[in-house]
This record gives C-alpha cells, structure tokens and sequence, in this order.
C-alpha cells in the first residue's frame, strides 16, 4: 500500500461541531472510515492556519482516501 498526506480545512459548521467534542469524534470517524476500505490511519493532526488538519495514512489508492474523507466532512 502506498502513505498519503492530505491535508485540509474545515467549514465554519465544521469547526463548531470540533469544538463541541474536543474532535475526538472526528478522529475516531476518520479512523474507522479508513480501516473500513482497508487502509490504516498512521497520523491525524490538528493544525491552526489555513490548513486545520493533516493526515498520514496507508492506502490502496488515493481515491479511496478521497471518498473516506468526502465521507467524514458530509457526515460528520
């Protein structure tokens, strides 16, 4: 499997719900979605700026990633 970073920001929404529960749920959202389409989750990092997070993970393709995070920022 190959790693891939991806980082990203949050929506105004986004943050609120962050904040909310410290983003323990975020990060636990993104875990499972990763794992579920057969990847691992090596890092998640809250960041200030214009990037709010980064993330390290293990993954077949960059397009299954791409869908797990589509799935976490709509849903969660």
């Amino acid at each position: 499997m190959a790693k891939y970073m991806v980082q990203g920001s949050y929506t105004n929404e986004g943050l609120t719900s962050l904040l909310k529960d410290d983003g323990v749920k975020r990060r636990k959202v993104v875990v499972n979605s990763v794992s579920e389409l057969g990847g691992t989750l090596e890092s998640y990092y809250f960041a200030f700026g214009e990037n709010g997070f980064y993330l390290i993970a293990d993954m077949q393709t960059i397009y299954l990633l791409l869908h797990c995070l589509y799935l976490v920022i709509v849903l969660v």
